[in-house]
C-alpha cells in the first residue's frame, strides 16, 4: 500500500462545484453533487471523482489508504478572503457600545478600535502573535477552511507591520493551511501622526512600503497558477479580445511581448512614479493600436512611435 495514495469513497455526497467559470442566478443551485461518491488522490493530486463504483472500476483500490466516508459529506476546502487574524488584545467591550449605537469614529476617539488594537499589536512579542495566530487557524481548519487571507494593519509602523507579515509567513510554511499574506499599512492613521494624515501617507510611501517588496517571502506564495496561465500570449490575447473588444481579433499573440513596470510607466507618462511602484501586476504585456490595420503592433523602443498615446495611437479604440 503505498500512503502517497488516498481513497475516500461511499461519501454520502460529494460536492464537486465543477465548471470553469462563474455561476450566476439559478445556476448557483447546481454544485455538482454526487450522491454515494468516491475520490481518488495520487502524490496530493486528484486523479479520479464519481460514483463510488465507477472509480472502484478505473483503480487498484488495493494501492490505497482508504477512508470510509458513509453518512459523511466531501467537498471543496473553503477559502476565506478577507481576515485579520494576526493582533493583540480583543475589543469586547466594544460590542456594547456598537450595539446601544455608538458610531465607530466616536468609538475611535475614545481610543477605540483600530487603535486600541494598534497599541496590543505593538505590545506583543513575535511568539505571542505566532501562539494566537496558530489557535485561530486551527479553529477556521476545523471549519472546513484550507485557505485564508491575512492582513497586516495592525501596527500602523514599519517594525510591527513586518512582525505581523513574519508571523503569517511563517505559520503558512508549519501549519496545513495556505496562508495568502496581504500588507494594509495605511489601514489607519496612528496617534502618533494625528492631524497629520498626509505625513502618515509619505511615511508610508517612502520608509515603509520600499522595505516590503524586499521581503516578498513574507507575503506568502506566489499565485504562480495565474502567471503561468496568462503567460502565454495567445492565452492572454484571447481573454483581452473576449472582454475588451467584444470577441473581435484586435490583440493577436506574435503583437505581444513582456513589458517591466519601469518602461509601462515611461510610457505611461507616470515615470516620476517608478520609485514607489514596484510592480503594477505579475504580468504586464505592451502593445500600440494601429489603425491602418485595425490591430495592435509592439513600438519599436526608442522609435518614437509611443510618443502620442501612451496606451493606443487614434483610432477606433482609443477611449479605452
Amino acid at each position: 500500500m503505498e500512503n502517497s495514495k488516498i481513497l475516500i469513497r461511499n461519501a454520502a455526497q460529494i460536492v464537486t462545484c465543477h465548471g470553469d467559470k462563474a455561476r450566476r442566478g439559478a445556476e448557483m443551485s447546481d454544485l455538482g453533487v454526487i450522491e454515494d461518491g468516491a475520490v481518488a488522490m495520487s502524490d496530493g493530486v486528484i486523479t479520479h471523482v464519481g460514483p463510488t463504483e465507477e472509480v472502484l472500476r478505473n483503480i487498484h483500490a488495493e494501492d490505497y489508504l482508504e477512508i470510509r466516508a458513509e453518512n459523511q459529506a466531501v467537498l471543496p476546502g473553503f477559502v476565506d478572503s478577507h481576515t485579520h487574524f494576526i493582533f493583540g488584545g480583543y475589543r469586547e467591550e466594544e460590542f456594547s457600545w456598537r450595539l446601544r449605537g455608538d458610531s465607530y469614529m466616536s468609538i475611535m476617539e475614545r481610543g477605540g478600535g483600530i487603535v486600541n488594537t494598534m497599541k496590543a499589536t505593538r505590545e506583543s512579542d513575535f511568539d505571542t502573535l505566532w501562539d494566537r495566530g496558530e489557535e485561530r487557524l486551527d479553529e477556521l481548519f476545523s471549519m472546513g477552511v484550507t485557505t485564508v487571507e491575512g492582513k497586516s494593519g495592525y501596527g500602523l509602523d514599519l517594525q510591527t507591520e513586518l512582525v505581523q507579515l513574519r508571523v503569517m509567513s511563517d505559520l503558512n510554511e508549519s501549519h496545513p493551511m495556505d496562508v495568502v499574506s496581504t500588507f494594509l499599512g495605511a489601514h489607519a492613521v496612528p496617534p502618533e501622526f494625528a492631524g497629520r494624515t498626509d505625513d502618515y501617507v509619505d511615511y508610508m510611501i517612502e520608509e515603509v512600503l520600499p522595505a516590503i517588496p524586499k521581503r516578498r517571502n513574507f507575503m506568502g506564495r506566489k499565485d504562480t497558477l495565474s502567471t503561468e496561465y496568462l503567460s502565454d500570449n495567445a492565452r492572454f490575447a484571447d481573454i483581452c479580445n473576449y472582454c475588451l473588444f467584444d470577441g473581435q481579433d484586435v490583440i493577436r499573440a506574435e503583437d505581444l511581448r513582456e513589458m517591466d513596470t519601469k518602461e509601462f510607466l515611461e510610457l505611461a507618462g507616470l515615470s516620476g512614479r517608478g520609485q514607489q511602484i514596484q510592480r503594477i501586476r505579475d504580468i504586464l504585456k505592451g502593445a500600440v493600436c494601429d489603425p491602418q490595420h485595425r490591430r495592435l503592433h509592439i513600438p519599436d523602443p526608442g522609435s518614437g512611435e509611443s510618443d502620442g498615446d501612451p496606451l493606443c495611437h487614434a483610432g477606433p479604440w482609443n477611449d479605452l
